[in-house]
């Protein structure tokens, strides 16, 4: 066991005698009164190191996959049952925000966490955190309204934003760095048995109700709230040298508050920016590389996490445990492409560029292939499916530990910050973007297929009156807000409806309108992995980086 707290200089000197071929690695930024107050005011020492496993080490590890797993699951298990929350609560047409709700605050705590916890403690920040995911829940699973749930849902992505950097960056700077990827891995694959969340959020729902899900998430971080408190031990930051003014001079506070455009041009010019210049002091282009890979595979992952189980029950349908079932390629896929690429990360030492070409182009090439995808064809999409998952998984996971291994070690927790930040950015406009063409395409198409086509044309309604042409829209309500029996009852009750025995026929031209209705977010997928296979060329041979068998500084956020 070893501590951690030594400044950068002594780490390099170090270096030097142990003849590491990475002896020194210097800023060509010019040392100005600012980098000398730097030298004084630094931040206090870190945890301990620990070589091996003990039992303090598992316990903070088992704290730290509590977190993480509880920093996942809201999102994943109400993500799984939109089409039953908009049948009970309404609000089909702003049930996107349920996920942006989750993820704009998730993105916007990251880059200040590090601040928060040098303030407070990563401990206190992390009990912040537990507890925004306890309330989260309650408030989305006790809503009767839509507004209400996707307020619930900010509170969640507050808790997540603080919790899920906390639990990477708390676990990656107790190991060694050539542990690093190991433990951090070790963590992530604890995800494990909520990879079926899809069909947990099914079943639950089918034994009692979709708000149900939220007592199952509230219970886990009220377990890890305890194991937080009790055997996470994170000491403060702070010193004599090292005062909370010092962390709130550093806080970037104009460059978060300013608009896009002048951000970037803050950015170059701040002397504490959210993204450090030094960042890219060991490998530039590869970290440029690995950010434009993380922010648009962002747009890849959910459309598989969250448009696919809608499109289980819209094109397919099935009582929940068989949507729940048809749902596990996703998570189980995803993890296990994310553990083959990390394998092969150590296999191949550190070929790191030939592994984020090659899942980038699984990745692009299964999320295109699955609008392919019709009601007559299952098995086919769920095969498709797997391999687009895996494509995910190799990047998803792995880029953000491939940034930690190629950033001085005292910015790891920056640049775990950073990639979460924008992986959920990423898949917030990716998201925004698949359902509002969705929603347009699902209009036009179900207009023609099933409101002309088969309301009209095959004589099942009679529109030639006000009360036809009003029950034709009720039925097409019903449809897309995935409410069956209201359309069944529609059809026993209007006495518009000349065909009462027609609902076979409506729901093969309804499965066929979501279907078409789909191709078109793979379609713009597309665009999101050409970029980061085109981005994925770019990256250099980082070898001798991914293979130091130093031990790591303390950690800056």
């Amino acid at each position: 066991m070893m501590e951690t707290g030594r400044s950068s200089s002594r780490s390099e000197d170090l270096e030097k005698h142990e003849g590491h071929p990475l002896e020194t690695i210097t800023s060509k930024t010019p040392v100005n009164e600012g980098d000398e107050q730097d030298a004084v005011a630094a931040p206090g020492p870190g945890p301990v190191v620990h070589d091996k496993m003990n039992p303090r080490l598992f316990m903070t590890l088992t704290c730290m996959s509590f977190l993480f797993i509880g920093s996942q699951i809201a999102l994943y298990l109400y993500g799984s049952v939109f089409s039953l929350i908009t049948a009970d609560i309404g609000g089909s047409d702003r049930y996107i925000w349920l996920v942006i709700g989750y993820l704009i605050p998730n993105a916007a705590l990251c880059p200040f966490v590090g601040a928060l916890s040098d303030l407070y403690g990563r401990q206190k920040v992390a009990i912040v955190g537990q507890v925004f995911l306890i309330i989260g829940p309650a408030i989305t699973s006790t809503a009767n309204t839509m507004n209400i749930a996707i307020a619930g849902q900010v509170f969640s992505g507050i808790g997540a934003g603080l919790n899920e950097l906390i639990a990477l960056a708390g676990t990656g700077e107790i190991v060694p760095i050539k542990d690093r990827s190991f433990y951090v891995g070790v963590i992530i694959l604890t995800m494990i048995p909520f990879l079926p969340s899809s069909l947990y959020a099914h079943w639950i729902a089918q034994a009692g109700s979709w708000r149900y899900n939220g007592i199952f998430v509230g219970v886990w971080n009220f377990i890890g709230l305890i194991l937080c408190i009790f055997f996470y031990r994170d000491p403060s930051r702070l010193t004599d040298t090292y005062t909370a003014r010092d962390v709130l001079r550093k806080v970037d506070f104009i460059g978060g508050l300013i608009f896009i455009i002048a951000f970037f041009i803050w950015e170059f010019i701040a002397p504490y920016p959210m993204c450090p210049r030094e960042l890219f002091s060991k490998s530039k282009r590869s970290t440029i590389a690995l950010l434009l890979i993380t922010f648009f595979s962002g747009g890849n992952y959910f459309v598989m996490l969250l448009l696919w189980p809608s499109e289980l029950t819209n094109v397919w349908g099935g009582d929940e445990r068989t949507i729940g079932i048809r749902t596990l390629p996703v998570g189980f896929c995803i993890i296990g492409g994310a553990a083959i690429c990390l394998g092969l990360i150590i296999l191949t030492k550190g070929r790191v560029r030939e592994l984020m070409i090659f899942f980038t182009a699984l990745m692009t090439a299964g999320t295109g292939a699955l609008s392919v995808a019709r009601p007559d064809n299952l098995n086919e999409s769920l095969v498709i499916l797997s391999f687009a998952c895996l494509g995910v998984g190799g990047i998803l996971i792995p880029t953000s530990i491939i940034g930690q291994t190629i950033v001085p070690d005292e910015y790891i927790a920056t640049i775990t910050a950073i990639t979460l930040s924008i992986r959920f950015i990423g898949g917030a406009i990716g998201f925004s973007i698949y359902t509002n063409v969705l929603t347009h395409k699902t209009t036009e198409y179900f207009t023609q297929f099933v409101a002309i086509d088969t309301l009209v044309r095959q004589s099942i309604v009679n529109f030639l009156n006000p009360d036809g042409q009003a029950t034709i829209a009720a039925i097409a309500t019903a449809l897309g807000n995935s409410k069956f029996d209201e359309v069944k009852r529609i059809l026993a009750t209007s006495p518009s409806v000349i065909n009462r025995d027609a609902y076979p026929e409506i729901l093969a031209a309804t499965q066929k309108a979501w279907a078409l209705a789909y191709r078109y977010p793979y379609w713009i997928s597309i665009a999101f992995g050409g970029i980061c296979f085109i981005s994925s060329l770019f990256i250099t041979d980082v070898r001798p980086l991914m293979m130091t068998k130093r031990i790591t500084n303390p950690l800056k956020m």
